[in-house]
Order: structure tokens, then sequence, then C-alpha cells
């Protein structure tokens, strides 16, 4: 059985509102910390809500726009 990769236990905070980031577990070698906040925010991560709410729909808004 293959050794499951730990991440390091570190504070990540969403770049928008400040709710604490979860990592997600892709495989036993891979994860993740949260999303990325483009383009709402240039740099940091986003927790799911943010993403749904936020982002999302700040990267849908210029195809919307543009029909």
């Amino acid at each position: 059985m293959p050794e499951l990769k730990t991440l390091p236990q570190r504070k990540q905070r969403c770049a928008i509102c400040e709710r604490k980031v979860f990592a997600r577990y892709w495989g036993p070698s891979e994860a993740s910390w949260g999303n990325s906040a483009w383009p709402v925010v240039n740099e940091g991560r986003c927790c799911d809500f943010c993403n749904w709410m936020v982002v999302i729909p700040a990267r849908l808004a210029p195809m919307i726009a543009s029909k």
C-alpha cells in the first residue's frame, strides 16, 4: 500500500473573506489548498464559498457581456 503524503499544517486563509482554506486530497501524493482566486485577486487562494459566489461569476461576466 502506498504511503499517504501529508501536507504541512499551516494556516491558509481565503484571500477574499479570510475564512480558513482546507486542503483537498486528489490521491496518495497530490493535494492542493483551496481554489485560485483570479481574477478577483491576483495572488492567493480562496475558499469554496467565495469560489462559487465571487470568483466563478467574475470569470463568466466577460463571456456573458460579449454576447
